[in-house]
């Protein structure tokens, strides 16, 4: 989970995300020659890192965060929840269930926030209140 934090973040941050080569694949490195694995002759584009990180390009494309400032709704030591314009990104650097009462902006009451990564996780926005079970994100 650290990675794919760390990757989404870097897709709605502000500056043009960079990926370093074989992270897709989910290559580790390593010492010489490990550390120049072959991707051409290994390129899949059905793994499961390869998957989320061209939902992650998606979702930026679609969302144009870019035209948007961050926004800080939340943070703590496990928890950082931001908004760049209509998305929120909601991140946690734990293991285990944590849930936080965020404060969001009056647009999103009433709506249903929807996990780009699972969409049938779907979290309700209620009087300007989100419950995240960041179990259940990134």
């Amino acid at each position: 989970p650290g990675l794919k934090n760390a990757l989404a973040l870097i897709f709605m941050a502000e500056g043009i995300p960079m990926v370093y080569y074989g992270t897709e694949q989910a290559y580790n490195g390593g010492g010489d020659p490990n550390n120049r694995e072959s991707l051409w002759d290994h390129m899949n584009t059905r793994s499961e890192m390869y998957q989320f990180i061209s939902t992650a390009v998606s979702s930026r494309k679609r969302s144009k965060p870019w035209e948007h400032p961050i926004e800080y709704l939340y943070y703590d030591n496990e928890v950082l929840v931001i908004r760049r314009g209509s998305v929120i990104v909601a991140l946690t650097n734990v293991r285990w269930r944590v849930q936080r009462s965020v404060v969001v902006p009056s647009f999103f009451n009433g709506k249903l926030l929807r996990n780009v990564f699972n969409r049938n996780d779907v979290i309700p926005v209620s009087y300007t209140h989100l419950t995240l079970p960041t179990s259940d994100l990134v």
